[in-house]
């Protein structure tokens, strides 16, 4: 007989197509099956807590799509996207405008412009500050501003001065305006507009006229001179000008001579209605130069915007370098806009360029790859349908106009789903949607790339893909997907230890959206997740509980919970009197509370007394008043509790209500850290055996884990032989009512109660668990442990010990 360890379940669940590569060093650190079980980074498995219920989304007809809001660590927020609305979530609820109204905003966004359909994008994202900025390919970009916490805002983003597409080089297409401000009228010399620019900028500039200022030139009255694209007259002759001007002012002096400017060269007007192929109104946003006025001032130099009409608006934002950067139109499905550095809605241009103007540039390549995603790293990364690239800046770190350039990494290409950034590493969803690929620099090859994180899982992604995700840091690590069949994966990743475990999450229902904030001590994540409750489809919104307990009441293993709890949370005293022998089967004791915590309906409920490792319970049965019952006891009151006032007790009670988002579903019921039967809500309620001062009602969770087939790599294969599996041990941490066996057919439990009253919960084990199997000879060789109650359970290391025998 054998004892084979393993140490280590940081591998998660192994492609089925691996299990005969015994050679792999993740081999023997890896699982056959790791369901509702959480692969921790450091080597254990441990499972996950339930999720609790927040509430229905603003209308279950519709998905719903949650989004993260961080101003920081402390102030989180999460948005619900829903049908052409959006509400709030903080701390586990809903942010409500008044007592019983859920504070809601209205937006552009209809349920199917909230997910990916055909070939167009999902939301996509940046945020600065208090400020959301929002893209959709098919809207214009939004900002969703806070300023209180019932004040929220969702307004179009008013960029100006651009962006425009490339400006017109055609002398036959000339354009001119009615006026230089005001209501103009915009006339083209060929056919150029459509009624798709109405509500788009236009953009008009003068021609050359007069000639650029030089030094040492004689100036005469009236005289029009162009300096750095600015237009000047010269208002009163003087002497020749000796000095280049500088422009601190719109107007200036220089050897006798005074300029004053006419315009910066060009105007901005906003189309407002269509009247035909060659005529357009409009609004001049900024003055129309005098000679772009009138048809002795048609000019060829004009461009129409770069976003809006029948160019779609961009898919892609960020943040980079004090610039808010914008990419991927329909129309233009590979260029890049970035605006002026430190004026984010201003995409506007000098002559000559300076360094903090706007940038324009496309990705170039032998295909036309959308861009999809933006990701300011230590450069800025281009994810594209097909590719990645970087931005360089030549010899500077600062992207500038001139030195702006793109450089790329590799062909793989990305999909919708927005990337993530763990650490000072990127990782993203490649174009097919199944195959999840890091993006790191890599100094060997002086180029950005990495490891594809699916490889060793494809069995999890072979006929679905990645929905959603997001990243959940503390307190394990784990990237947290959203697969197509609303199964919910989760991918602990470590990278520099090397930690990349897979392990999958299922529930009465489907996960269809998923976010991560922080909120106090650790990273919480919420999702929407659609259920069927008598036979009507429902979207309720829940949030996963920490897994950190205060002790064994606190246990939440249910999915869609609620708790009740009765502890006594001020500082109201109970005091236990009447008491002659204070025998419980001799004497009623009056209860009297300090404040008024009584009604008639308390008849039937127990108030708790926690004394060391005992309970006593006293059960009312006739109602005083509003501070006294008298009530009856299950133990005798020890002289602790005799006429004595105290804040340690608890209100327990049997009958549940406020269940009506459960109708219908056998739920699983923890009653004071016991387990009680599994109960089915009806009419919004349940009763249970006994009181509890805590109880926990949700879905049920069913966690298991399922070993490889023994083997060990350094001796002569095991695959091949027949094994019998005689005992296992386990190193646990803080584990009850585990099951375990050969298969699901034949489940043994680990027997723990020791010394612990019939009231008191079981205590859970810590260390080494033990117990004999009843297995037959089979070549498979595998231990298949089961939690199917509302307890913790954390599995360190697996030891079978093991007869081999013959082939």
């Amino acid at each position: 007989m054998t004892s084979i360890i393993q140490p280590s379940l940081t591998g998660g669940e192994l492609a089925p197509s691996l299990y005969g590569r015994v050679d792999l060093a993740r081999y023997g650190i890896s699982l056959k099956t790791c369901r509702n079980f959480i692969v921790q980074q450091y080597g254990g498995v441990t499972n996950r807590a339930g999720y609790r219920f927040v509430g229905e989304v603003e209308d279950s007809d519709f998905y719903t799509r949650l989004v993260p809001f961080e101003f920081s660590t402390q102030q989180t927020y999460i948005l619900s996207f829903g049908h052409l609305t959006l509400q709030f979530i903080k701390d586990g609820g809903f942010i409500e405008s008044e007592p019983g109204t859920i504070y809601t905003v209205a937006t552009p966004y209809e349920s199917n412009d909230l997910r990916e359909l055909s070939d167009l994008a999902l939301l996509n994202w940046t945020q600065s500050a208090d400020v959301l900025t929002v893209v959709h390919q098919e809207f214009q970009p939004r900002q969703i501003s806070r300023t209180g916490h019932t004040a929220w805002t969702v307004t179009g983003f008013k960029n100006t001065n651009g962006p425009f597409r490339d400006v017109n080089v055609d002398l036959a297409k000339t354009v001119y305006s009615s006026a230089a401000t005001g209501n103009v009228t915009l006339t083209a010399t060929t056919a150029l507009f459509n009624a798709d620019l109405v509500g788009t900028d236009f953009y008009i500039e003068q021609k050359d006229y007069g000639t650029p200022w030089e030094a040492g030139k004689s100036v005469g009255a009236n005289d029009i001179r162009r300096s750095d694209g600015k237009y000047y007259l010269a208002v009163a002759a003087g002497t020749t000008a000796s000095l280049r001007p500088t422009h601190d002012a719109d107007d200036w002096s220089d050897g006798g001579v005074v300029w004053r400017f006419l315009h910066p060269g060009f105007g901005v007007a906003r189309i407002t209605g269509f009247t035909d192929a060659q005529h357009v109104t409009a609004t001049v946003v900024s003055r129309i130069p005098d000679g772009a006025v009138g048809a002795a001032g048609a000019t060829y130099k004009w461009a129409f915007s770069a976003w809006g009409g029948d160019q779609g608006f961009p898919g892609a934002v960020a943040y980079f370098q004090n610039r808010q950067v914008f990419a991927g139109t329909p129309a233009q499905p590979q260029r890049n806009w970035l605006s002026r550095i430190g004026n984010y809605p201003d995409f506007g241009t000098s002559q000559p360029l300076v360094d903090d103007d706007s940038i324009t540039f496309p990705i170039p390549g032998r295909q036309v790859n959308a861009v999809r995603h933006l990701l300011p790293l230590d450069k800025l990364a281009i994810l594209t349908s097909g590719s990645e690239w970087i931005v360089t800046t030549g010899q500077s770190d600062v992207i500038a106009p001139a030195t702006v350039a793109v450089k790329p990494q590799s062909y793989r290409g990305a999909s919708w789903i927005p990337p993530l950034i763990v650490g000072n590493t990127a990782i993203y969803v490649q174009e097919k949607g199944k195959t999840i690929r890091e993006m790191a620099f890599d100094f060997a090859s002086d180029s950005y790339g990495g490891q594809d994180l699916t490889q060793l899982a494809s069995h999890l992604f072979a006929k679905h893909t990645i929905t959603e995700w997001c990243f959940q840091q503390v307190p394990h690590q784990v990237v947290w997907c959203v697969r197509s069949d609303g199964v919910l994966l989760g991918m602990t990743y470590l990278k520099e230890q090397q930690v990349v475990g897979w392990h999958r999450h299922d529930t009465d229902g489907k996960f269809e959206s998923i976010a991560c904030i922080s909120e106090g001590g650790e990273d919480v994540v919420y999702a929407v997740i659609k259920r069927t409750i008598n036979g009507v489809q429902k979207r309720y919104i829940e949030r996963a509980n920490t897994r950190m307990f205060n002790s064994p009441l606190d246990y939440f293993f249910v999915d869609s919970g609620l708790t009740y709890d009765g502890r006594n949370a001020q500082n109201t005293t109970m005091t236990i009197t009447g008491g002659t022998t204070w025998k419980y089967s001799d004497d009623i004791f009056v209860v009297s509370a300090s404040v008024d915590s009584f009604t008639a309906d308390s008849i039937d409920t127990e108030i708790h007394f926690p004394v060391g490792t005992q309970i006593i319970r006293l059960k009312v049965i006739e109602f005083t008043d509003a501070k006294h019952v008298k009530a009856q006891a299950n133990r005798d009151i020890p002289e602790s509790l005799r006429d004595l006032a105290t804040v340690t007790w608890g209100l327990a009670r049997k009958q549940f209500s406020g269940l009506s988002h459960l109708e219908g579903k056998t739920c699983s019921v923890l009653a004071d850290g016991n387990v009680h039967p599994q109960l089915t809500v009806s009419g919004g309620s349940v009763e249970l055996q006994y009181a509890g001062v805590v109880v926990h009602v949700g879905l049920p969770i069913e966690a298991e884990v399922e070993t490889l087939s023994l083997s060990v790599p350094s001796q002569e294969t095991l695959l091949d032989k027949k094994k019998l599996i005689n005992a296992v041990r386990m190193v646990v941490e803080d584990t009850r009512g585990l099951m375990y066996g050969e298969d699901a057919d034949s489940l043994w439990e680990f027997m723990q109660r020791e010394e612990e009253n019939y009231d008191e919960p079981v205590k859970s084990a810590t260390g080494m668990y033990e117990g004999l199997m009843s297995t037959s000879w089979s070549k498979e060789g595998t231990v298949l442990i089961r939690q199917n109650d509302p307890l913790p359970a954390t599995i360190l290391a697996i030891i079978p010990d093991v007869t081999v025998g013959g082939v």
